[in-house]
């Protein structure tokens, strides 16, 4: 996509998050809205951040990002039949290995596929 920023440049309650090392727990679509649940990575500058467990490289804490309002979906790849377990029998689709964002909208893509979205918002709500 032309003129495009990365997502922490261009969506505020992705400052402080580094998406490329979270990992998508699952992907849901409506009729209004599209938001992928995620263990995500919070940076040291966060203030939901702690120091993690020596056991673990990043704090992670689970929350949707949203994409709501206006919103027109297009899948250029789906494959959310893709899975990941990790060493105590966790499940996930990938991580968020690329999001753009640019005036035709956001442009995500991972293992679990690729879509570009166009939305008049985006969130991160923590649970």
């Amino acid at each position: 996509m032309n003129g495009t920023h990365p997502y922490y440049e261009s969506v505020e309650d992705l400052r402080n998050v580094y998406l490329e090392d979270s990992f998508v727990l699952g992907i849901h679509e409506t009729e209004d809205s599209l938001f992928f649940d995620l263990d995500v990575v919070l940076t040291d500058d966060h203030p939901l951040y702690q120091t993690p467990p020596e056991d673990l490289r990043y704090c992670y804490r689970t929350a949707r990002l949203v994409f709501s309002g206006d919103i027109h979906i297009t899948w250029v790849e789906r494959n959310l039949e893709a899975r990941n377990f990790d060493g105590m029998g966790n499940v996930d689709l990938g991580e968020i290995d690329g999001f753009e964002c640019g005036p035709d909208g956001y442009y995500l893509d991972g293992e679990w596929g690729a879509v570009k979205v166009i939305a008049r918002e985006v969130r991160l709500v923590f649970r």
